[in-house]
């Protein structure tokens, strides 16, 4: 596994999930990381968790030099162009914390552009957008981690 990859995926509390020989999925808790030795230890979970984690990260792109002028280059959008610019830079993720989350079968509103989409609801209609709640996977954060010190991956 890659610096990057490990930095998001196996984090300290990490819940960390694979597939065995017969497709079933388990999961792992990461106990820890350590980047200088590209190590980190996984206690086993199981097959049956509803808990899972999804790594809060920041990408910061700095710009170095110049390498050529700009193009502006034409879209299938009306009216609308793209300015591309070849630069040279430096990129920086950090991954600042996570959010531990469990997933649940239940009534939620199933309409995309909702702000109750996948979340648990009550009642036949959703509240703001008003149409039928359906049976459907749904996730709900348990906690959210900030890290004292960030994961930090420059390329």
């Amino acid at each position: 596994m890659s610096l990057p990859l490990a930095h998001r995926e196996v984090f300290p509390e990490a819940i960390y999930m694979v597939q065995d020989e017969s497709g079933q999925l388990i999961a792992y808790r990461s106990e820890s990381l350590n980047s200088d030795k590209g190590e980190a230890i996984l206690t086993f979970l199981g097959k049956d968790t509803d808990l899972f984690t999804e790594a809060e990260s920041e990408l910061d792109i700095q710009l170095l030099s110049t390498l050529a002028e700009s193009k502006i280059i034409p879209t299938n959008i009306k009216d609308a162009r793209l300015r591309l610019t070849l630069v040279w830079g430096e990129i920086t993720n950090s991954v600042i914390g996570y959010r531990l989350m469990k997933r649940t079968y239940g009534m939620t509103c199933k309409n995309q552009r909702c702000a109750n989409y996948k979340k648990p609801l009550e009642g036949k209609n959703c509240s703001l957008c008003k149409q039928s709640l359906n049976a459907a996977e749904v996730t709900k954060l348990q906690k959210e981690i900030a890290f004292s010190e960030p994961y930090v991956t420059k390329y």
